[in-house]
């Protein structure tokens, strides 16, 4: 029955976000994403040896994939955005022509230079070699988190919740 209780759960809570079969898909997804976690660790138990860091990476990516049906106004458009997601290549040299074309890119990256030399410099004076167990890696999900902000789309768009 746990397999029933939480798919329903999922389901149920993607029609709560809205009368569209898109937001059923999202809470289906997460359902799937639920269930095969569990019994993919049973099935595989070398699973519950990889890194917190990599099931975190894979994670972001899930949930983020099952984010297109719930923002899809259609399932038409979700497929396609996730066609061009699979076909289109990415364009390395014109995204950075982008970020270093930017003011509030400019500013972003001079502000992790700062806060990444402040970092070091504290390590330094703490005498903490550069890659023990204190090392904090903020600098890097900050420069992470700046680089995917920089690469969404400039045109401003109204919060979803607006749309009801």
């Amino acid at each position: 029955f746990w397999i029933l209780n939480t798919m329903t759960v999922f389901l149920l809570s993607g029609l709560w976000h809205g009368a569209n079969w898109t937001f059923v898909a999202w809470g289906a997804l997460h359902g799937i994403f639920v269930i095969l976690t569990r019994f993919g660790v049973r099935a595989f138990p070398a699973l519950s040896l990889t890194p917190l860091n990599v099931k975190r990476f894979f994670t972001f990516n899930l949930v983020a994939l099952a984010w297109i049906f719930f923002r899809a106004d259609h399932f038409a458009g979700a497929t396609e955005l996730l066609r061009q997601i699979a076909v289109t290549p990415w364009d390395f040299v014109g995204f950075l022509k982008n970020l270093l074309g930017n003011d509030e890119a400019r500013t972003g990256i001079m502000a992790l230079v700062v806060f990444s030399a402040i970092a070091l410099v504290r390590r330094r004076l703490l005498q903490k070699p550069s890659f023990s167990k204190s090392w904090q890696p903020a600098p890097w999900f900050a420069i992470l988190t700046t680089l995917m902000l920089l690469g969404a789309p400039l045109n401003e768009t109204a919060f979803i919740y607006f749309q009801f």
